[in-house]
């Protein structure tokens, strides 16, 4: 098993965080980006620029963000003024304004909530083939199991993150539960909204980090207590 360090900075700005793994550099994290990047907003088609195959989308407070044409799924209608999901993916300093993706996702402490499909996957970082069975297995039992209490989250689909692997089968369900119930609160108030807003925060970046990286056999060392 690895031992895994993970160091944040978080109390003067940017923040950054660098991933040890025993004791070779594994990645390093510049907090560069506002802290809406995985933020989710019901926004407003304001200009379809085809020559860039790229449409801009109003997020309401006089921000706008850039949303290339590939990131929309095709059952999404793109005329003007047409209110869209969106997620802030990153931001981007060619375009001087937010990068969006219509490909919303949410991410929990073990799994990834898949709106727009529902298929069952597992994190490409799980390489050992009988552990990405037992969780796919594992997801798509709870998945079936909190059928009969949600029925509409058979179409819904998930990926089973890294960390899901040193889990059990309660704490996933759990994790599955509060994303489904979290989408069903982002898409009850896109519904219920006539105009652009935030509809979802994503996590403070240590807190992201944590979720992201944290495995069995990690120390996180971090300056700021909050």
């Amino acid at each position: 098993m690895n031992k895994r360090l993970i160091l944040i900075q978080s109390f003067l700005k940017p923040s950054i965080a660098v991933i040890l793994e025993n004791d070779e550099l594994l990645n390093v994290f510049l907090d560069v980006d506002s802290t809406d990047v995985g933020s989710i907003y019901k926004g407003r088609i304001i200009n379809i620029q085809k020559g860039i195959n790229a449409c801009f989308v109003s997020l309401g407070n006089s921000k706008s963000g850039f949303l290339n044409l590939n990131d929309i799924p095709p059952f999404v209608d793109i005329n003007l003024n047409s209110f869209i999901m969106v997620k802030i993916k990153k931001t981007s300093v060619k375009y001087k304004s937010p990068q969006l993706t219509a490909y919303v996702t949410i991410a929990g402490k073990y799994v990834v909530l898949l709106p727009f499909e529902n298929s069952i996957k597992v994190s490409h970082r799980i390489e050992e083939k009988y552990v990405e069975e037992v969780l796919k297995m594992n997801l798509e039992n709870v998945r079936e199991k909190l059928s009969q209490k949600y029925p509409s989250i058979k179409n819904i689909g998930f990926i089973a993150r890294t960390n899901s692997q040193y889990s059990d089968a309660l704490e996933i369900k759990k994790d599955v539960e509060m994303l489904y119930q979290t989408w069903q609160k982002i898409l009850d108030d896109y519904n219920k909204s006539n105009y652009e807003k935030l509809l979802y925060k994503d996590e403070y970046f240590p807190i992201k980090i944590v979720r992201e990286y944290f495995e069995s056999k990690t120390e996180v060392i971090i300056d700021n207590k909050q």
